[in-house]
């Protein structure tokens, strides 16, 4: 169990609780499964936990910025006058009442030792769900912003981790191992506050959005 305070929370609540549990049973330890001769190990575990990932700093206050920035035109401007430096309002507006983000994940695995441990398998399914996500969601431009971080969304990813390994030689002088992985992901935007997209990723070139309904980055 883990509490977590940050400056950078919004004023609203400064202080997190995040909690974490699991469990494991290595059920060969039976006694009828210790005869067992084709299954030398076998496990089962669960795992639930949260976890935070903390706005950036400065997110809940109106700053100013000393960089360049370009006008409606595409012209490049500077705060800089007559050798004399200067500094501009952020186009992105406080917002003091930001949230952490928080994903919740549940966790099922098994981990197998066949024949005498020479074929191993280890599977996991996960689910993870993340709401308050963090988005730089668009204001109307007679506000004297641009846009405006909110907890905005609710996004799911569920996938399953396979991997296997095989010892078909095991030798005292010569040992031959093949393994293999497979792992699958899929997420999806389950909900978005406000807007019918935003953008994610860089501000060069072609972007990615988030869509309701829809994968992340799309």
């Amino acid at each position: 169990l883990r509490n977590d305070a940050s400056s950078t929370f919004g004023a609203s609540k400064r202080r997190h609780w995040y909690p974490k549990v699991s469990g494991a049973w290595e059920f060969t330890q039976l006694h009828r499964l210790k005869r067992d001769t084709w299954l030398g190990f076998g496990k089962v575990r669960i795992a639930y936990g949260e976890a935070g990932q903390q706005p950036d700093a400065y997110t809940t206050l109106n700053t100013f910025a000393s960089d360049s920035y370009t006008d409606v035109w595409g012209d490049q401007h500077t705060t800089t006058a007559f050798g004399f430096g200067g500094f501009r309002s952020s186009p992105v507006k406080g917002q003091d009442q930001i949230l952490p983000q928080r994903t919740r994940e549940l966790e099922f695995g098994a981990d197998l030792g066949l024949l005498d441990n020479r074929v191993g398998v280890e599977a996991t399914y996960y689910t993870k769900r993340t709401t308050d996500a963090i988005f730089l969601l668009p204001l109307a431009p007679s506000t004297g912003y641009t846009a405006q971080a909110r907890n905005a969304a609710t996004l799911t990813n569920r996938g399953v981790e396979l991997w296997i390994n095989l010892q078909p030689l095991n030798r005292q002088a010569l040992k031959w191992d093949v393994q293999a992985q497979y792992g699958r992901n899929r997420n999806r935007v389950v909900f978005l506050s406000g807007v019918e997209f935003v953008p994610v990723g860089g501000s060069l070139g072609p972007r990615n959005v988030a869509i309701e309904g829809h994968p992340l980055g799309v």
